[in-house]
């Protein structure tokens, strides 16, 4: 489901740069503001990467391939005598590779083994950990965090000195820090000791940058511009299975499995691209339930609309409440939850709408806007507080790492495998994407152009 929510919001972004009937365009980017779309027809013309009777063959030998592996999950995770470090590395693996879905149970038991046991497992009875252990404790909390489960960030106290400070005998391993770097994305509102986290590996890994062999060097650049965590998982997956292959004592069968299912999944992708350009509205409750909410939104529209025709200055707060809404982020989520089959907490559903709203008037404010535009939330809270544009934007930026917090929270609250919360994650991913570095993706979709074509054209390298 994932997946498929990841290919509509890239697809909504396209279409967005189609203009609405009867808006003349003029220029490059026309009166809104959008590019012609970029996907064109492709939906429609491009013919199916895989014939039936290959598509078959490959269905069977993957699901060989998942029986013979779920085995060695079963032991390798799962069994009484299967450190802690073996655990997680093999479920990172698997996640990274885009397989773990075959083997959710075996994971959601090895996750709740390694909660009971991973503590005493990791710690010898001094209290004290080696440098080294910094790569398995982190890549564990993050995991578990991910998963849903609340880990404390106390475990990385045993990493920092007298003054509070992390070790300074921690810099110089490139896979130690990457592994913190990523664990401290899943932070909640109010743990300065990930902020310190975050600053103190970011530091170290940008020194790096240019002494690294590959694949590391990939991997630190990759997380440098969007942490792991809110990396959408098919963007790491077509890396990542190039890069697997290059280490030491990779699975043959995981790395055949990953390939083979990368492929099915993108068949399955470009079939329902297909399938969605020719949809008819026979579907009468999702359409009527998708025009409601559209409706809703139309009010905000209205609003924003009045606000640039009487040239009126809303306050940062008044701004931010009608403007997360006309996102469109929110309505598209509403959507696309309604085969969830149950609910996000309201408190992460607004933070995402957050999130969208903060990057995009970021990347408009970096890009410049159009002089019809009404005033965005870098300008409202500059004029408001009587700060640079730059120092506003900053502003904003570190509201956005507050929604991301406040996600992360809710989704451990209510357990991060339900499907609702793992959607609003997967959804709020893309927009990191979108936004990459200040770019605007949403408005001029052709920056996606080479992203596109590597997930379903090209695909992993071989």
């Amino acid at each position: 489901m994932a997946w498929t929510s990841g290919s509509l919001v890239s697809m909504a972004a396209s279409e967005a740069a189609s203009p609405p009937a009867g808006v003349e365009m003029t220029g490059a980017a026309g009166l809104t503001g959008f590019e012609p779309c970029a996907r064109g027809d492709f939906s429609i013309t491009h013919a199916p990467p895989l014939s039936q009777e290959a598509e078959v063959r490959m269905r069977e030998r993957a699901e060989q391939l998942k029986g013979e592996l779920r085995r060695r999950v079963l032991i390798e995770a799962g069994g009484e005598a299967a450190s802690v470090a073996e655990t997680v590395t093999l479920v990172d693996t698997l996640e990274r590779l885009g397989v773990d879905t075959h083997f959710r149970e075996e994971i959601d038991a090895a996750s709740r083994r390694v909660v009971v046991s991973g503590e005493s497992r990791l710690d010898s009875g001094s209290g004290s950990c080696k440098d080294s252990d910094l790569r398995v404790v982190a890549l564990r909390f993050r995991l578990l965090r991910q998963h849903g489960f609340w880990v404390s960030a106390d475990v990385f106290d045993r990493f920092r000195g007298d003054a509070g400070s992390f070790r300074a005998s921690l810099s110089s391993d490139p896979g130690s820090l990457l592994s913190l770097y990523n664990a401290a994305h899943m932070a909640t509102p109010g743990e300065r000791v990930l902020d310190e986290a975050i600053s103190f590996s970011r530091r170290h890994l940008e020194s790096m940058r240019g002494k690294l062999a590959s694949p590391m060097a990939e991997q630190v650049s990759r997380a440098l511009d969007i942490p792991l965590p809110r990396l959408p998982k098919r963007l790491e997956t077509v890396r990542y299975i190039a890069e697997y292959e290059e280490e030491e004592g990779h699975d043959p069968m995981a790395l055949e499995l990953a390939r083979l299912d990368f492929d099915l999944v993108r068949a399955l992708h470009l079939k329902e691209l297909r399938a969605l350009s020719f949809l008819q509205p026979d579907e009468k409750y999702r359409v009527s339930y998708a025009k409601k909410a559209f409706k809703l939104s139309s009010k905000y529209y209205l609003d924003e609309a009045k606000w640039s025709s009487e040239k009126y200055a809303p306050s940062f707060e008044e701004h931010v409440e009608v403007s997360v809404m006309s996102s469109g982020f929110p309505t598209l989520a509403v959507v696309l939850l309604m085969g969830a089959g149950d609910l996000a907490t309201r408190e992460a559903f607004d933070a995402s709408g957050e999130v969208a709203r903060f990057l995009n008037d970021i990347a408009s404010y970096r890009k410049g806007k159009n002089k019809k535009d009404a005033a965005s939330s870098v300008e409202c809270y500059a004029r408001e507080r009587g700060v640079s544009g730059e120092e506003a934007a900053a502003a904003i930026a570190g509201m956005a790492e507050h929604a991301w917090r406040t996600i992360n929270r809710s989704c451990m609250e209510v357990g991060g495998e339900l499907p609702a919360a793992r959607l609003v994650v997967n959804l709020t991913k893309t927009l990191e994407v979108i936004y990459l570095g200040g770019r605007d993706a949403y408005t001029f979709a052709g920056d996606l152009r080479d992203l596109v074509v590597s997930l379903f054209l090209n695909g992993p390298a071989v």
